[in-house]
């Protein structure tokens, strides 16, 4: 459900801004979502390479874009859910379309971050050669 937060006349257009829930989608007003790569007709699919992860993804549905930062589990706003995989190395956008507020989607965008370093496991550490020693030597 929506929630009424702000409306407002700003250069003669109207404006209005509405709470989506917990998610982080947001009603930007905007025109046009921008990313590394748009997808037009669906299936709003996107998959990292190697080395990356999906940061976020941009909806455009009627007037308004919507974004989603990766979380590594599943987004919704009502309208727009995102899955995202654990790793982020994925997203899926399904929804739209199902009443006046709930616009069919016409693009998406993603925004393509650097995956994180794999965490050093018990068998090695950072800096680790793999010998030591507090003899100088000879």
């Amino acid at each position: 459900m929506l929630n009424y937060l702000m409306t407002m006349t700003l250069g003669g257009f109207f404006v209005c801004i509405f709470a989506m829930g917990a998610s982080d989608a947001i009603a930007q007003g905007k025109l046009v979502c921008e990313g590394d790569i748009k997808i037009e007709d669906g299936p709003h699919t996107y998959v990292a390479g190697p080395e990356e992860e999906v940061a976020s993804v941009c909806i455009k549905a009627g007037q308004d874009i919507f974004y989603f930062d990766c979380t590594g589990q599943v987004e919704t706003d009502g309208c727009y859910t995102v899955t995202f995989n654990e790793d982020c190395s994925e997203a899926i956008i399904t929804g739209g379309g199902t009443d006046r507020y709930c616009k069919d989607i016409s693009h998406s965008t993603v925004v393509f971050g650097d995956a994180p370093a794999p965490e050093p496991t018990d068998e090695e550490s950072p800096g680790d050669s793999g010998t030591s020693s507090s003899e100088p030597a000879a």
